[in-house]
């Protein structure tokens, strides 16, 4: 038997396989898809798709711009008794049904790489003669053959494009098949990966990847279907990875974001003694913003609910059960307005919403060292423009800490409308804010979207797998449980040993101390850790 006729009689070979969760998935050189049952105790193969089909030659294919295309096919190196070197060339067949009216017949295709081999050759047409013709990618003819059940042998002088005619010699229109053959073609499939088992859920969740031996990878569902949703829009890319025959995802860094800590008391980042650290909420005022047309849109900023011990109710902390904003402010001659929304939740208790505001950590650069902004505070419809109400001094411990004075202003509104407000910050009896002057603006609102970080603490660095039903998100059956992570860089210029700089952080470590280590290091450029 030759070694063409041994292929021929062994049928698909399976060249990956892969598990998804607890699942073991096959592919084979013959574009096949399947699922493995029982593969610990007596495994058989279910098959999900078979992409194996001969491609039917559509009507209207008549020319070289209407040619169709075989690249949006599945090329393989199934055995076929009818295709030469059908298991080391990959190949790909047409049938024209009997029934097709329309011809010539146009196909288009791509070699990919220079002096490649390719073979058409036309099957069961035994009483039709016909022409074959090879075209470039410019349209032009450079090769054909005349015969019936032609075979025209080629190579192919350069990468990209190329196009092949069938005609009719005579006046008998029958069908046919057409194997077309090119080496180096990328051929369904060799390889075949699944995401590493722990990754959290994201665009690679349900999906399978199956290699081409010419370096392209597919996407697929878990039943098998090929997919558009990873690859933006395609369900293929082309790496260039010639010759491929194996596939696999890198070692996942399992360093990443989570929420699951979130509510743990003193948990993820807190405020600094003197408000060095600063956060997306802390935000500069946006000038000009001296007229409601004109105001500071505070829907545009960054609404959460992280621990500000400036932040409160009356003398209580609510900064981490109200939404809340916090705007630097400074003068410019002129007044300064921001906007907010209310929304009131159609199931809210009492269908009202409370909103605070308070100035804090004022100064009078005029009065240095000893001067504090004298502010005052106006509520505002921003529809109709009428004065809803307004406060000019008060205790300085309202709205907890962060007030110095009490010409500091604290001002409490109950909404009970939805609609767009207005607060106006402004010098004693409504004059501009001076140049010079500076205030922190503190704004909280129940029921306002939160965009983060959530209370105690918010989003935090997190080792570890959240996998939907594992609320532990352990790694101990996991060897290869590896990762780091890398701060942005800092600066420590201008200080000297006798400011004693400190870096803090916190973390919390689940360590079984026989096979687990955590390490933190400080870098510094040019030294060792």
């Amino acid at each position: 038997m030759s070694l063409e006729e041994h292929f021929a009689d062994r049928g698909p070979q399976i060249t990956g396989l892969a598990f998804y969760e607890d699942t073991l998935y096959a592919v084979t050189d013959a574009a096949q898809v399947y699922r493995v049952e029982d593969p610990l105790g007596t495994p058989s193969l279910t098959l999900l798709q078979d992409f194996r089909q001969d491609v039917i030659d559509p009507e209207g294919n008549t020319s070289i711009p209407t040619a169709r295309s075989l690249e949006n096919e599945l090329w393989t190196l199934q055995a076929d008794p009818n295709i030469a070197n059908s298991t080391s060339m990959p190949h790909i067949s047409v049938i024209r049904p009997d029934g097709n009216t329309t011809r010539p017949d146009f196909f288009s295709f791509e070699s990919p790489s220079a002096t490649a081999s390719a073979v058409f050759a036309i099957d069961f047409a035994d009483y039709t003669r016909y022409r074959l013709t090879l075209y470039n990618s410019a349209g032009t003819a450079i090769q054909t053959t005349v015969g019936t059940n032609p075979v025209l042998s080629t190579t192919l002088p350069e990468p990209g494009k190329y196009y092949v005619s069938v005609e009719y010699d005579n006046y008998l229109d029958m069908g046919y098949r057409l194997n077309i053959s090119v080496e180096g073609h990328d051929a369904a499939f060799s390889g075949l990966a699944a995401r590493d088992r722990f990754l959290d859920n994201g665009p690679y969740t349900d999906r399978l990847f199956a290699l081409g031996t010419s370096g392209r990878v597919y996407s697929l569902d878990l039943n098998g279907n090929l997919v558009t949703d990873v690859f933006g829009g395609v369900d293929r890319i082309d790496t260039g990875v010639r010759a491929a025959n194996g596939i696999d995802f890198s070692q996942p860094n399992l360093w990443h974001f989570t929420d699951r800590r979130a509510d743990d008391f003193g948990h993820g980042q807190t405020e600094a003694p003197d408000d060095s650290r600063g956060n997306m909420s802390r935000v500069p005022e946006i000038e000009p913003n001296n007229s409601i047309a004109e105001a500071h849109n505070l829907e545009n900023e960054f609404w959460n609910l992280g621990y500000n011990s400036n932040i409160g109710q009356g003398t209580t902390n609510t900064s981490t059960t109200i939404p809340h904003v916090t705007i630097d402010g400074s003068g410019d001659g002129t007044v300064d307005y921001y906007l907010f929304d209310v929304v009131i939740p159609p199931d809210d208790d009492d269908g009202v919403v409370t909103g605070i505001f308070d100035v804090d950590i004022t100064f009078d650069e005029q009065l240095d060292p000893t001067g504090v902004f004298d502010g005052e505070l106006y509520l505002f419809d921003a529809s109709s423009g009428a004065l809803l109400a307004f406060n000019i001094d008060s205790s300085a411990a309202l709205g907890d800490q962060g007030s110095t004075s009490d010409v500091d202003p604290y001002l409490e509104y109950t909404f009970d409308t939805n609609g767009t407000y207005a607060i106006l910050v402004t010098g004693p009896f409504g004059t501009p804010v001076q140049v010079g002057d500076f205030y922190t603006l503190q704004v909280s609102l129940e029921e306002h979207r939160v965009d983060g970080p959530r209370a105690n603490g918010g989003r935090s660095f997190y080792f570890g797998h959240e996998r939907v039903g594992n609320d532990e998100g352990d790694y101990d059956e996991y060897e290869r449980a590896t990762g780091s992570i890398l701060s942005y860089p800092f600066s420590l210029e201008g200080y000297s040993p006798a400011d004693r700089p400190t870096l803090y952080f916190n973390y919390y470590s689940d360590l079984n101390i026989l096979e687990d280590t955590v390490s933190v290091f400080v870098e510094a450029p040019g030294q060792a850790p």
